[in-house]
């Protein structure tokens, strides 16, 4: 457990940071100050585990930036961009194998899907 002094000007303030457990469980919140002093830490540690658990959240941090990345993220060229954006613009009539797959859909399912095209699959 430690204790962190931050007084304002205009009033008192302590944060109790609680690194374990059992140290939470021995104070008696009748008693809170004098168990908080019977548990309290060096101040010094405190600085580094909190400078740890930085280091910890910033390396995760930056992997999981990382995964999304290369796992999420499409880069296109400049025709592919081009070749897209035509495609969801104006796109193709469904072709035989899409409407045998619409077909198979209603069967299974009996629902329909929004129509792709004016024309009817």
């Amino acid at each position: 457990m430690y204790q962190i002094d931050d007084n304002q000007e205009t009033e008192p303030q302590r944060d109790f940071i609680f690194t374990d457990i059992n140290a939470l469980q021995a104070v008696r919140f009748r008693h809170f100050m004098k168990d908080c002093n019977a548990v309290q830490g060096d101040p010094g540690e405190l600085k580094v585990l909190l400078e740890q658990e930085y280091q910890a959240v910033a390396a995760s941090s930056e992997a999981a930036r990382q995964t999304v990345e290369a796992t999420e993220i499409i880069r296109l060229s400049v025709e592919d961009q081009r070749l897209f954006a035509e495609s969801i613009i104006n796109p193709p009539e469904p072709n035989a194998a899409l409407r045998r797959a619409f077909e198979k859909h209603r069967e299974l399912f009996g629902t329909e899907w929004p129509r792709l095209s004016a024309s009817p699959p």
